[in-house]
């Protein structure tokens, strides 16, 4: 056994303390030991307010339990062993401020008068408390007595909810549950979630320069932990297989297992599917909502509308509710208009093209996996995968398509397979080979094997068929219609599972274990079919059939390829979808090389538009990547570098082929540290393999080294987006040293997101608390809370003056995070005195409530409380009439987090539109060049504007071109469309500007205005042009034959609008058909 000495090498001071008392101590309590020597292993810090949860909850015993319990003189013994203990545990390690507060709500104490050998107080009340008294003869007394002052009892010091807690390991059970139903077996520890990235608009960008798959976003990494304490609402949009639903229940997990409060509720969207959203409120949502979850505890509608504001949706499957087009958009218009906040919303992302402009949603999308992470998933059998996959790559990197390759090697079963259609045909194969895959030990013939088989076939094609098609879940009724086999034995085969939606009908559905298994298996029916191959066909652009046409050319190699020539020869569009279309079908089975060069050769001859060009580049590769990295490597050779990454910039490739890597950055050494700069941008760093993503990361530093101020600013914020491996952070050190505040400021804001400790950064960072430059003051104390430096030593800061008011929002809540003394808390608030730039009522208040809130008013005498707020009525007001606000550590946390941000909104808000006064000002001045520079920080405010800055900006549109040309832009950015005119609209595009006059027209469709004199103007506008943009959706079939007979277009969004009209308007696709070849003219 450890000394004790050994052990204190090891542990932090209040840790080892800890393990000494449980060491010194025998206690009765055997629960509370396990669980505290459970808590202690688990964690390296120890958080004193989840510890006393622990405790508390191990003696099983509340006022409540007390005041029900009939024979007090039995029950005293256990008052008697378990008061004792808490007692006990409390003196030993709590720090002085939680004891002092602790011990008046539940403690016990030892009488030296003969009689009374020990009295137990229990608090019943705010204002009473029970005594439990014992005597030597063995009798007890109980009496009652009124306090002097309020008393907060312990469970409710401690933020413990019976109910809560219920509800909440309810809800846990759950997520494990259907956890080890995804991961097929695997330990759920084992699990590691895909890494995320955020899209977000960039203002300097044009969206035309955005692809339709980027949602009109620019993306960058988001680390995942930003959501344990949800804020806001995100939409989770990622294509088949790549584990949204396992990432949700995850997530849930370990919400829950962060033990901050709220209740991270998993919902499937057919679940409220007929709550009526839209037009409910939200406490009526969650009264509908209560049926769902009645049996978690005793009254579910009182629970959820007591932690209404606890509680975290996340809500899955948006893209799988019955219907198209515009049944989308309306469910997740209902959706957000009830929940309006803590939303995590998961759908494919053909179903929310139309939420893509707003700009109050944060988008997320989960990166497939990293090539590290598919090293370390597949292990020793890492190379047998690679070789398998060459053809595929995607194979390795989609969550659901991994499992089945790596089940398939362990198996032996994985020969031969070289696509993804096989890779999905050879495990079906093996869950239905009765000598290899045994269900639940049934001994079920071939033959009927093969019925089961047919029939799943069946179900899933005509599942699909319907309109709206029926996707991953299969009502009950049409399972038993479809198939020849009883529905309980189609269950044994672990494809599919019976569930019950949680409505108030309690309807049954077949629900598929992945979506891309019943898309196989309708594609399986439909080969042996050609009525059933034509009807896919004619109808190929009608989302519901895309997986299913991938699988189709995938399953016959001749079908296939008749398939994909029957494409190629169709009258094809100016944007070719269809070339587009057969390029992506290319990889799905093995294709003549002379057919690969002829798709090839024809994507190399289309012209390369913003809006168009990712996809360009990606059908490049999947019709021919051999080829395509031979291009690439030749434009390096030639010195085009910049547009060998471009290409590659747009990849949705998991990774980049090594030669075209090494090649990349050996030619990076010779060049200057702005174009480094101008490449790097364009690489998605992460794809790069292990040593060459260390050699672009040493590049970018010696940017910030030894380049100019904005080529090291730009090296900051590259890397400030990247994932770093902590192992090369140390590098980053002396950076902090560097002359320009605002590399500095990355920097520090980098180090933030990751788990670093190191004593030289901390010794960096304390020379930052002393810098001059309060915004690298302000980020340093966002950092040191990040990474829990709060033994940081920061008197000589708190000493300093400190005049930007937004800083000392941060570095108040952290002061008082660290001082728990009065003679701290009055040297804080005499300094605070001396600030004479600060708004002192609101700094004032964040002191006083966090006191009062904690039991620790009486650390503050009232004269500084009354210099403090300036009049004595006014802390007298606040003293008396501020609602006491319970506030754990975890509370707290959240409560400083909003403060560093900073704290008042009203105040931010306040200064917002001061500034934005003051700018609308400049916009009368006559120099052209204020005027423009001044519309473009309007929009760098991020504020929504006005109906005066609309006036405004629209009588710039008679300047001249330039100011002209950025009022446009202006309006655009500041979503003041609805302030303008139709009219005035159709003016402005006239524009010399193309590319304003392209953005103009997006608008135009994107908020519906269905002028028909808009829309000739389009027409005047675009008439060399052959194509249609058709984004006005509002228009009925009989008002497109309006439009026949006219050359209607705009050329670089023709392509993207396409697609999204596709998407969510298949019924129009038809007569937009007829209309595009009716007006070709290549």
């Amino acid at each position: 056994m450890e000394t004790l000495e050994q052990k204190k090498k090891q542990l932090s001071d209040e840790h080892f303390k800890i393990v000494k008392f449980l060491r010194d101590n025998e206690l009765k309590n055997e629960i509370l030991s396990d669980n505290l020597n459970t808590h202690l292993n688990e964690k390296e810090k120890v958080d004193v307010i989840n510890l006393l949860k622990i405790i508390y909850k191990s003696f099983g015993l509340s006022q409540k339990s007390i005041s029900e319990k009939k024979d007090m003189h039995s029950y005293h013994r256990f008052v008697s062993r378990t008061t004792g203990d808490l007692n006990r545990v409390l003196q030993s390690f709590c720090h002085n401020k939680t004891l002092h507060a602790i011990q008046l709500y539940f403690a016990t104490y030892h009488s030296e008068k003969i009689k009374n050998i020990g009295c137990h107080l229990v608090c019943t009340t705010p204002k009473e408390v029970k005594v439990f008294k014992k005597y030597k003869n063995g009798s007890t007394k109980e009496t009652t007595k009124v306090c002097s002052h309020e008393i907060t009892p312990l469970e409710e010091a401690l933020n413990f909810d019976s109910d809560l807690e219920q509800f909440r390991s309810e809800l846990k059970q759950d997520a494990i549950d259907n956890l080890r139903d995804k991961l097929h077996g695997e330990k759920i520890e084992d699990y590691r979630p895909l890494e995320l990235e955020i899209g977000t608009f960039d203002e300097k960008k044009n969206t035309a320069e955005k692809s339709f798959i980027d949602h009109n976003r620019d993306w960058k990494p988001f680390h995942r932990d930003m959501l344990l304490d949800l804020q806001g609402r995100y939409i989770l949009t990622s294509d088949t297989g790549r584990g949204k639903t396992t990432f949700l229940r995850r997530l849930q997990l370990d919400i829950i297992k962060k033990d901050n409060g709220l209740i991270p509720i998993y919902l499937h969207v057919s679940e409220i599917s007929d709550f009526n959203l839209g037009k409910k409120k939200f406490e009526s949502f969650l009264r509908n909502l209560s049926d769902l979850f009645k049996d978690y505890v005793k009254d579910a509608k009182s629970f959820l509308l007591k932690n209404k504001d606890k509680i975290v949706f996340l809500i899955d499957g948006l893209d799988q509710i019955p219907g198209v087009g515009s049944a989308y958009i309306n469910a997740a218009d209902e959706i957000l208009k009830t929940i309006s906040n803590r939303l995590v919303l998961t759908s494919r992302p053909f179903a929310i093209t139309q939420l893509e402009q707003n700009r109050d949603l944060a988008f997320l999308r989960l990166k497939p996996f990293s090539p590290d992470l598919i090293e370390e998933y597949y292990g020793d059998h890492y190379d047998i995968a690679i070789d398998l996959c060459h053809r595929c790559r995607e194979m390795l990197s989609i969550p659901m398509l991994a499992y089945m390759v790596r089940l398939l090697i362990i198996e032996g079963q994985a020969g031969g397979v070289d696509n993804r259609t096989q890779l999905y045909e050879r495990f079906i194969d093996y869950l239905f080979d009765p000598q290899e895959y045994k269900h639940e030990n049934l001994n079920i013939s071939e033959s009927k094997l093969l019925e089961i088989r047919r029939s799943y076939e069946k179900l899933s094609y005509d599942a699909i068929n319907n309109e709206p098609p029926d996707l991953q879940q299969i009502p009950f009724d049409l399972a038993h219609y479809s198939a020849s086999v009883e529905v309980d034995i189609l269950l044994k085969l672990g494809l599919s599972q019976l569930y019950e939606i949680r409505r108030k009908e309690r309807e049954k559905i077949l629900y598929f274990s992945h979506q891309s298994f019943q898309e196989y298996l309708a594609a399986v029916h439909i080969s042996e079919h050609e009525d059933l191959i034509a009807k896919v066909l004619n109808e190929k652009w009608n989302p519901k059939w895309k997986e299913v046409l991938r699988f189709l050319v995938g399953l016959n190699q001749v079908k296939g390829n008749e398939i994909i020539d029957r494409i190629l020869n169709e009258n094809d569009f100016f944007f070719r979808p269809k070339l587009l279309l057969a390029a992506k079908l290319v990889p799905e089975t093995k294709v003549p090389l002379a057919t690969q060069n002829i798709i090839y050769d024809r994507l190399l001859k289309v012209p390369k538009f913003p809006g168009f060009f990712p996809d360009l580049a990606n059908a490049l590769y999947q019709s021919n990547y051999t080829r395509f990295y031979s291009m690439i490597r030749s434009l390096i050779d030639h010195g085009e570098i910049d547009q060998a990454v471009d290409f590659l910039s747009h990849l949705h490739a998991m990774s980049y082929d090594n030669a075209t890597e090494d090649r990349i950055i050996h030619k990076l050494q010779y060049y200057s540290y702005e174009n480094i700069i101008h490449i790097v941008k364009n690489i998605d760093i992460q794809k790069l393999n292990r040593n060459n993503q260390k050699k672009i990361i040493f590049s970018l530093i010696n940017c910030i080294k030894l380049g100019d101020n904005t080529t090291s600013f730009s090296a900051a914020k590259i890397l400030n987006d990247t994932q770093i491996d902590e192992s090369i952070l140390h590098r980053l050190l002396p950076c902090l040293e560097h002359e320009n505040p605002n590399v500095v400021i990355k920097i520090i804001n980098l180090l933030g997101k990751t788990e670093f400790q190191h004593d030289e950064l901390t010794l960096h960072l304390l020379r930052k608390l002393k810098d001059t430059n309060p915004n690298i003051v302000f980020e340093t104390m966002v950092t040191c809370r990040k990474l829990k430096l709060f033994d940081l030593d920061i008197s000589e800061m708190i000493s300093s003056k400190i005049y930007d008011d937004h800083l000392s929002y941060a570095v108040i809540p952290y002061v008082l995070y660290q001082v728990y003394h009065k003679h701290g808390i009055e040297q804080v608030t005499a300094k605070i005195l001396e600030l004479s730039k600060l708004n002192i009522y609101h700094i004032s208040h964040i002191i006083l409530t966090y006191l009062k809130a904690n039991g620790l008013e009486w650390l503050i005498s009232h004269d500084i409380r009354c210099a403090l707020l300036q009049e004595p009525h006014t802390a007298k007001k606040i003293d008396n009439n501020t609602p006491p606000i319970k506030l754990d550590h975890v509370t707290m946390d959240k409560k400083m987090e909003s403060t560093i941000q900073p704290t008042f909104v009203s105040d931010q808000q306040i200064v917002k539109d001061k500034i934005f006064e003051k700018l609308e000002r400049q916009l009368r001045f006559d120099a052209p060049d204020i005027v423009i520079e001044t519309l473009g920080e309007i929009v760098c405010l991020e504020t929504c504007g006005n109906t005066e800055t609309a006036r405004i900006a629209l009588l710039m549109l008679n300047e001249n071109p330039e100011i002209a040309t950025e009022a446009l832009y202006t309006i655009l950015d500041l979503d003041l469309f609805n302030s303008i005119q139709p009219r005035i609209l159709c003016e402005a595009i006239d524009t010399p500007d193309y590319k304003l006059a392209e953005e103009l027209l997006f608008a135009i469709g994107r908020y519906k205005y269905y002028d028909k004199n808009i829309i000739e103007k389009i027409f005047s506008k675009f008439m060399d042009i052959s194509a249609i943009l058709y984004k006005p959706f509002g228009y009925n079939k009989s008002e497109l034959s309006f439009y026949t007979d006219t050359n209607f277009a705009c050329y670089h969004y023709g392509y993207s609008l396409f697609k999204s009209l596709y998407s969510n308007n298949c019924i129009f696709l038809n007569e937009i058909r007829c209309l595009l070849q009716h007006n070709q003219n290549d």
